[in-house]
């Protein structure tokens, strides 16, 4: 669903985002401000990201009553939110260039850490292929590991930009590898 309304100017582009989301969208006047929905789960841990240039792009997260959670602005072109929900509900959340001067198209993602919707299990001696399709696509795995025994996760690409993140099975961040 698209939709489109006039607010002081602006254009408002909505759509619902689901589980494990990419998507490819445009800031195609200056000043407006994309709208996606998403429903999140208490507790559940949430990545989000956007990628763009020349857009300077500049996340909004708000509640399911309209308030302000989280912002991001782009490093490095890239703009990323992690959020832990308090409450389930749908979440909205707005996509602009920071200026607001500038349009353009952008690359959106949504990934729930928890394993609420991943796409693959990895299990021991796993090899496996996968091609990203945008530039801030998530791909997430699950893995059983036992304490205490030791696991090697690698991730090879050219160019070389691939990172790894590990999370506990209760979606709490444990570690990063950067290219």
């Amino acid at each position: 669903m698209l939709l489109c309304a006039m607010l002081f100017g602006f254009c408002f582009a909505q759509s619902q985002l689901e589980c494990n989301s990419d998507v490819q969208a445009a800031i195609s006047v200056a000043g407006e401000v994309d709208q996606f929905t998403f429903m999140g789960e208490a507790g559940v841990p949430v990545v989000i990201r956007a990628y763009s240039f020349p857009l300077d792009v500049k996340l909004e997260l708000k509640s399911p009553e309209g308030t302000v959670l989280q912002g991001a602005v782009p490093v490095n072109n890239l703009s990323r939110i992690d959020f832990v929900p308090t409450e389930s509900g749908q979440y909205v959340l707005l996509v602009m260039d920071e200026g607001g001067n500038n349009t353009g198209d952008y690359s959106l993602s949504l990934q729930f850490v928890q394993a609420t919707c991943t796409e693959a299990s990895l299990g021991c001696d796993a090899n496996f292929d996968s091609q990203f399709g945008i530039r801030t696509e998530l791909d997430a795995y699950t893995l059983k590991l036992e304490a205490g025994v030791p696991a090697i996760l690698r991730a090879y690409s050219f160019p070389p930009d691939v990172a790894l993140e590990l999370y506990s099975p209760a979606g709490v961040f444990i570690q990063r590898t950067t290219p």
